[in-house]
């Protein structure tokens, strides 16, 4: 009982932090032109701000970088699971190629690995909220998994890629 409550005071401090963040996302993914020759298409991804707090966003999200070209969605593919991704603000993404560049200038493609702080919200702790929850952060509906549950990367702390074997 203790520890079910302490878990889901954890989840509602994270959930309040978290949805206290504007998420901020780019374009729809839509290709564009400039006339003469056309420019890689930005991803809009969901995004976060830094803040004051980092209640509830200690935890280690790592994993590979998945890119879904059909929907425009990245993923963090971790074990069993892929949860689609709130970034730190500043993260951009391309499709043609697929580049994901983190606000420190580092480029990161398919495959290769990332890892940050952050934590992870939705799930059987949210119930039935889950997916306002996640359109909420900014995770278009095309990118939800089917267990309702997103990484939100902790936007205090830097994020590392490590690059796959080419």
């Amino acid at each position: 009982m203790v520890r079910t409550v302490a878990r889901a005071s954890l989840v509602v401090l994270g959930l309040a932090g978290a949805l206290a963040l504007v998420p901020a996302c780019g374009s729809n993914g839509s290709e564009e032109t400039t006339g003469e020759a056309a420019q890689p298409s930005p991803l809009g991804i969901p995004t976060q701000p830094a803040t004051d707090s980092n209640a509830g966003f200690a935890a280690v999200i790592a994993g590979a970088v998945v890119f879904d070209e059909e929907t425009g969605c990245v993923f963090v593919e971790s074990g069993q699971a892929t949860y689609p991704v709130v970034w730190p603000t500043g993260t951009t993404a391309q499709r043609d190629p697929f580049e994901l560049r983190l606000p420190d200038g580092s480029i990161a493609v398919e495959g290769d690995r990332i890892e940050g702080g952050g934590g992870y919200l939705g799930g059987p702790e949210l119930g039935e909220g889950a997916a306002e929850t996640l359109a909420e952060l900014g995770v278009p509906g095309a990118c939800r998994q089917e267990e309702d549950e997103v990484a939100v990367l902790n936007a205090n702390w830097a994020v590392a890629v490590v690059k796959q074997e080419r």
